[in-house]
């Protein structure tokens, strides 16, 4: 929604730089859930779970920074 927002009143909204990592964290941490985290099962290590937590992270991070870039348009209305 924010960045909906900055859209209209910007025009050109640049992708922050983690939204790419979120998103390539978020789809393998998914697939590897989906798989039963098949590949790393074999060794007790649970990277999908960590994928997920650092995307979860990462999501926080780039919210935070679409919020600060749409601040002075949000006090306009």
């Amino acid at each position: 929604m924010i960045r909906k927002l900055l859209a209209s009143k910007v025009r050109t909204v640049g992708i922050v730089f983690p939204v790419r990592v979120k998103t390539m964290t978020l789809v393998i941490g998914i697939v590897l859930t989906l798989f039963y985290n098949l590949p790393f099962e074999l060794v007790p290590l649970r990277v999908s779970d960590f994928l997920l937590a650092v995307a979860a992270i990462l999501s926080i991070i780039t919210c935070a920074k679409y919020y600060m870039m749409a601040k002075p348009y949000l006090k306009e209305r």
